[in-house]
């Protein structure tokens, strides 16, 4: 006699029998070919296109589909992003992979997204590396490598932003850089985020004269007294830390008007002249210094 638990146990067994891996791909097959009947082609291509998740049910009618249709390079593309999406790196790579071969004749819309995917691709397989070995080396460079070719492609103009995050992230400080410089001369709404990572950035390559530029540079925003000031007075320390004050003075006289209404850069202006030297500047901004203290800005004698 066969007690309940045993009659449960081989109940759970079967179960778990019908759900192997066979069963799941007839079962995506099946699905499959009840929708191709519900939909017409086009219409379920774009339904799995934008489904929300990748989840195993998604991957297997984008794997059927593209089993029946293997040409189809923007269905190719779909199953690639999902796995990735999923977590198979692998197979996503392994999917992509002819696409990246015939990149050129491909759509415009699906050659971007084949390009930032292979770039994903790329920068996840870096970081399943060990660091400094051969293989992570010669991976970042090839990672690095095809960031430089897109960054410099029209199409991937709105993505240098990203681009120099990921080259920052790896180290590439001059990469990072010469990106947000390119941002900030581009005709994209300016951020004053972009020049104070530029200006980092330019520290970090131990180039304060260049960093001093950057930050004069992001006055054309406009900023408010208190920040123009900072600005002003980070870069005179920065042209110091250089041993360029001529660029500062030159700087100054750029800035005439600001240096005349605010006593702290005058002073400032004067100690740096001290410093450099030249007396006949020292004298000048303590000239000018006095003046703006008996007729502050704004009151006239």
């Amino acid at each position: 006699m066969i007690s309940l638990r045993s009659r449960s146990s081989v109940r759970a067994e079967q179960r778990l029998r019908f759900s192997g891996p066979g069963q799941t791909a007839v079962f995506g097959l099946t699905v499959l070919l009840i929708l191709l009947m519900m939909f017409p082609g086009q219409i379920l291509q774009r339904r799995l296109e934008h489904a929300a998740t990748s989840d195993s049910l998604t991957i297997a009618y984008l794997m059927a589909w593209l089993r029946a249709k293997p040409e189809d390079e923007h269905v190719r593309l779909q199953l690639a992003s999902h796995l990735y999406a999923s977590g198979e790196i692998y197979r996503s790579w392994h999917t992509l992979a002819p696409l990246l071969q015939s990149s050129a004749a491909l759509e415009p819309e699906d050659r971007f997204r084949t390009a930032m995917l292979h770039l994903d691709l790329l920068e996840r397989f870096l970081w399943t590396t060990p660091a400094n070995s051969s293989t992570f080396l010669r991976r970042q460079s090839e990672f690095l490598e095809t960031l430089r070719t897109l960054s410099l492609e029209p199409a991937f103009q709105d993505r240098l932003e990203h681009f120099a995050e990921r080259a920052q992230a790896l180290g590439e400080t001059t990469l990072a850089r010469r990106l947000y410089m390119r941002l900030i001369f581009s005709d994209r709404p300016q951020q004053a985020d972009w020049y104070r990572r530029a200006a980092n950035l330019a520290l970090a390559e131990n180039n304060p004269v260049l960093a001093a530029r950057i930050l004069l540079m992001s006055l054309r925003l406009h900023p408010d007294a208190a920040q123009t000031r900072a600005l002003f007075l980070e870069a005179l320390r920065f042209f110091q830390a250089g041993n360029q004050p001529a660029e500062a003075f030159k700087a100054a006289t750029q800035h005439q008007a600001l240096l005349e209404n605010d006593p702290i850069l005058l002073e400032a202006m004067a100690r740096l002249a001290l410093a450099a030297n030249r007396h006949d500047l020292a004298e000048y901004y303590v000239a000018l210094l006095l003046k703006q203290r008996i007729h502050p800005f704004g009151i006239t004698p």
